[in-house]
């Protein structure tokens, strides 16, 4: 019987030694799992205010985008706005009639000749009958003149098309102020 007995004791000393090696290698492993679960934590925490900053960033462009493409488009409408003012004009200085065009005629010849010696007119095919005691030529304007001097190195334009150029640089800004300024 001692054979028997010598037996168990090496085979308890065996479970034992095995029950221990497994309780520290399961400690081992749930102290592993711990650390992983940790550190993965704390990596998506990291990853999570990454994303959240370039959430935040893009929200940024994009609004930033949005802010610049409305500006644009309010822009573009100032100025189809101002630029189809300025067509309406146009078209209403075409359709003039002949009187208020001969007294036109008349006061910008005036404003030529005291700028300098002219000698040569050129003005759109109605307005030839206004002028007189110059050289006439037609010219493809909408109305007004184009005084030159006898050896064409002095010229003046005052055609409308030029006029309302001038004009419309100069009014821009206030334009711009009158019509769309924001009442405060």
């Amino acid at each position: 019987m001692g054979l028997e007995k010598v037996k168990e004791k090496v085979l308890e000393e065996a479970r034992q030694k095995a029950k221990s090696r497994v309780d520290y290698a399961n400690a081992e492993a749930n102290g592993i799992a711990k650390s992983f679960s940790v550190q993965a934590k704390e990596k998506e925490a990291v990853f999570k205010k990454q994303l959240e900053s370039e959430v935040g960033l893009i929200n940024k462009r994009e609004a930033a985008s949005a802010r610049l493409e409305s500006k644009k488009l309010y822009l573009s409408f100032r100025k189809e706005f101002i630029d189809e003012s300025f067509s309406l004009v146009h078209e209403k200085l075409s359709k003039l009639p002949d009187s208020a065009r001969a007294a036109h005629i008349k006061k910008l010849l005036e404003k030529a000749g005291s700028e300098i010696d002219v000698s040569v007119v050129q003005c759109n095919k109605k307005d030839c009958k206004f002028v007189s005691n110059f050289k006439v030529i037609e010219a493809d304007i909408l109305g007004g003149i184009i005084a030159e001097s006898a050896d064409g190195t002095l010229r003046v334009d005052y055609s409308y098309e030029t006029l309302l150029a001038q004009l419309k640089d100069s009014l821009l800004p206030e334009l711009n102020e009158t019509l769309f300024s924001k009442k405060k």
